[in-house]
């Protein structure tokens, strides 16, 4: 090749011919058991990537969810409703259509052996939304539910919790990883999540699944999801069976929310995070539509010493 020409193309090797040349070099270098491990250790990876590609769901979730934006405005104006459809692709995934009026998404956990190993109906679901896209009613709803004796399929037998996590930054948002094979959600203070493409168990992020779903038969007994925050922001999380998780009194009794920033606690009303007043379009909305307010009651109520300008 003389001074200043340019190099000549290299053909390009498929992915089998890079396999076959690994396997190769291998034989020119190894033992014949060598061999054989090094081979079938190859092989074995192979494998897993193409079926973890297999199982993951076609990415036709719409754009607009894959980027993680700011909210629209701090408060709701208007009643807003949620229009669902669930993906071709994968029936464990449903997204509102009109993003634009009502951002939100689901996953569903039905298959999870680890989190999930009754199934028959048993679900865990994930649903995080921004009615309106605003900031004050940004949040997740875990939902745990199913139609066997363990969990039957009404409001008597349902778990629900609800978790606030400030600063509320961006409205949920979510993509398929690189590989395909987990769906990457971007929570409302910027922290992420990976799920189980398939199976929508947690596998990575701030938020870690402590236990499996508790289908004791004894409903009273039954406990609420195991979720464990390890992120730097603020959760709240207020927890109820067969009722609204934002009441303060249920059937004559007192309860009670819990925030957690690291290593701290606080427990607090429902009353101090959302309305008792159930005649709002959204029925006992969240008290806070900014950041700076909810951030002050927790200074009075639980003597932290912290606002938004400690996560920028």
């Amino acid at each position: 090749m003389t001074a200043g020409s340019t190099p000549p193309r290299l053909p390009s090797v498929s992915k089998g011919a890079r396999i076959a040349g690994a396997i190769l070099l291998l034989a020119a270098s190894a033992s014949a058991a060598e061999l054989d491990d090094d081979v079938n250790r190859l092989l074995d990876q192979v494998r897993a990537r193409s079926a973890a590609q297999r199982a993951a769901p076609d990415s036709g979730l719409p754009d607009a969810y894959r980027a993680s934006r700011a909210p629209a405005r701090d408060a709701l104006d208007a009643e807003t409703f949620c229009v669902k459809a669930t993906l071709p692709d994968d029936p464990g995934f449903d997204y509102c259509v009109n993003e634009s009026e009502s951002r939100g998404f689901t996953l569903s956990n039905s298959t999870s052996p680890r989190i999930n190993p009754v199934g028959g109906g048993v679900r865990r679901d994930y649903e995080f939304s921004a009615p309106q896209n605003a900031r004050q009613e940004t949040g997740l709803l875990v939902y745990e539910w199913g139609t066997t004796d363990a969990g039957a399929d009404d409001s008597a037998w349902s778990m629900l919790s609800e978790i606030i996590f400030l600063p509320r930054r961006v409205t949920p948002s979510v993509r398929l990883s690189r590989s395909g094979a987990e769906y990457e959600v971007t929570l409302p203070d910027g922290e992420l999540v990976a799920f189980d493409a398939a199976t929508k168990e947690i596998v990575g992020g701030v938020l870690m699944e402590t236990a499996p779903i508790d289908t004791n038969k004894d409903r009273f007994a039954r406990k609420f999801a195991g979720l464990k925050y390890r992120g730097r922001g603020v959760m709240i999380r207020s927890d109820q069976r067969g009722d609204s998780p934002r009441s303060a009194v249920v059937w004559g009794q007192k309860k009670y929310a819990t925030a957690v920033w690291g290593a701290k606690t606080c427990r607090l009303s429902p009353a101090d995070v959302w309305s008792q007043d159930q005649t709002s379009f959204v029925g006992s909305p969240n008290l806070y539509p900014t950041d700076d307010a909810f951030f002050a009651m927790l200074r009075a109520k639980c003597g932290w010493s912290v606002s938004a300008a400690d996560f920028d």
